[in-house]
């Protein structure tokens, strides 16, 4: 995880903007689409699923990222971990609106959204395309 800092000109005045950069992970899942303000509840109820070994991985909970379809989002981000689909299922029971997505070597091989439980394989989508199925629950 880093910061970069950057200077836009608006023709008015110089902004000074802040990006935190947070790496991509390797082996693991990202929770995407998250309400905003909910990722360490979120985060909370992972723990009680798949149990006390959560808090020894390496894991990044961003809160209020902003989300074009949403306004702003939270998003979790956990290596060394892949849910089952109980485990999924029992999120989706508490949280019924975010993107599931699971990473092998850099690369995101499955998704689900919205408790749609549909697979779709990475080498299946068409390069630099993610295919989503779901509803846009809210």
């Amino acid at each position: 995880m880093g910061i970069e800092t950057r200077t836009e000109d608006d023709g008015e005045k110089l902004h000074t903007i802040k990006e935190v950069k947070i790496s991509a992970i390797y082996y693991g899942s990202v929770f995407d689409h998250l309400h905003a303000g909910t990722g360490r509840k979120f985060f909370d109820a992972l723990e009680t699923i798949i149990g006390p070994e959560i808090l020894s991985k390496k894991s990044a909970i961003i809160h209020n990222v902003y989300s074009k379809t949403y306004d702003k989002k939270d998003l979790v981000k956990l290596e060394e971990v892949v849910l089952n689909e109980a485990q999924l299922k029992k999120l989706y029971d508490k949280f019924p609106r975010f993107t599931y997505s699971i990473i092998e070597k850099g690369e995101v091989v499955e998704k689900y959204a919205d408790c749609e439980f549909r697979l779709h394989r990475h080498q299946d989508m068409p390069k630099g395309q993610q295919r989503i199925r779901g509803s846009s629950a809210q």
